[in-house]
């Protein structure tokens, strides 16, 4: 089959192009062995249907750079990595974590030295979940003395091996799930510090934790500078494996910067329709908080083949058996968007009924109350 002309207007898709992308190129791949690799706990790669084409076996079926580049530009070939590809619907298909994971893996096929892999790239490897976009570049650990100069698919951090834990892992070195956590509290935000904790210590889903609260602290006293010490310890104080997802670990954040009481994540009722857990529960109120978002109507992931309209009518026989409990007078529901600005979750718990120590915030109010927050989490630990 000739390939079509590459010189059309790159408009819009074409359909052409369309076809011979799924006939050329993804007909009859063969899994890579890194697509069933399963970092920790982690579901492995291989029940993704992931199918990947490198640009040499593209041009051996027929297809050219300039045709390769149209395909990317028209939205029909999702660029993975350099010299790399897959069908748009098929990566998007796939959480953030696991494409990082696979960038990540992806790399250490092709780098031609063993690397130590840190901070997110690590985090990605051991399955742990960040509250933001994850880095097009693929963290590294290399000597002091070599500079932390960066290049093409690789973010060389200078820190060093003195002090850290590195173990290995299917193959790869990496730095240990508590090193990571502990390398990633004393850079990022705070909150986004506690949402890779929780993630690090959760055994949400049947999982087994990947570190411990101890195992955190040991290895931020064994941390050889100062730099995000007091923000990593803040971090571990105030980390909760109990937490399911980052959206419900910045909430129970939230909740206490903006002056709630203190949510009690993961509480689990018996009800007519058995065991049944709400994100967040504030005893005192009586009050249940969900944090759902609306891609559990809309993501494949989350679906499994369900229809949305049975998912919404299970979430309301759910809350209907919750209400029917005398403990639970409440519950309300919130999607993560809401939570930025943290103005709009403020009017969504005070417009439940939810008491606050603190008036509508402001810039400024934020500012202070994120800094007791932190400043109160490290004392706590430190007693």
């Amino acid at each position: 089959m000739q390939a079509p002309d590459a010189t059309a207007p790159p408009a819009g898709p074409h359909p052409s192009l369309h076809r011979t992308v799924h006939r050329k190129l993804f007909a009859n791949r063969r899994t890579s062995p890194h697509e069933t690799l399963c970092a920790a706990d982690a579901t492995a790669m291989d029940d993704i249907d992931l199918r990947r084409i490198t640009r040499a076996e593209a041009l051996d079926q027929g297809l050219t750079d300039r045709q390769l580049a149209q395909l990317i530009r028209t939205g029909q070939l999702h660029r993975v990595r350099p010299g790399e590809f897959a069908l748009p619907a098929e990566w998007n298909a796939v959480e953030r974590h696991r494409q990082h994971r696979e960038l990540v893996l992806r790399t250490a096929e092709r780098v031609t030295a063993p690397q130590v892999y840190s901070h997110h790239a690590a985090a990605a490897l051991w399955n742990m979940r960040i509250r933001r976009d994850w880095p097009r570049r693929v963290d590294v650990l290399v000597e002091r003395a070599h500079g932390g100069r960066s290049s093409g698919r690789l973010r060389r951090r200078a820190l060093g091996f003195d002090g850290r834990e590195i173990v290995e892992l299917d193959g790869l070195l990496v730095t240990s799930p508590a090193q990571t956590v502990i390398d990633l509290a004393r850079e990022l935000s705070f909150v986004d510090g506690v949402v890779i904790a929780d993630s690090a210590l959760g055994t949400a889903f049947g999982r087994a934790a990947l570190t411990t609260h101890s195992e955190l602290i040991a290895r931020l006293s064994d941390a050889r500078t100062r730099r995000g010490t007091d923000r990593a310890r803040a971090v571990i104080a105030e980390a909760d494996g109990r937490a399911e997802s980052p959206p419900e670990t910045e909430s129970r954040i939230a909740a206490v910067m903006l002056g709630f009481p203190r949510p009690e994540p993961q509480r689990e009722f018996a009800t007519r329709v058995g065991i049944r857990r709400v994100d967040l529960w504030w005893a005192e109120l009586g009050h249940a908080g969900e944090c759902d978002g609306r891609a559990k109507y809309r993501d494949p992931n989350y679906l499994k083949g369900r229809d949305p309209v049975d998912v919404f009518r299970r979430e309301k026989e759910r809350d209907r058996a919750l209400l029917a409990l005398p403990d639970v007078r409440g519950i309300t529901h919130w999607d993560p968007a809401d939570l930025h600005p943290l103005g709009r979750f403020y009017d969504i718990l005070r417009g439940a009924g939810l008491p606050a120590n603190m008036p509508r915030p402001t810039a400024a109010t934020l500012d202070h109350t994120q800094s007791l927050l932190f400043r109160t989490a490290a004392a706590r630990l430190a007693r």
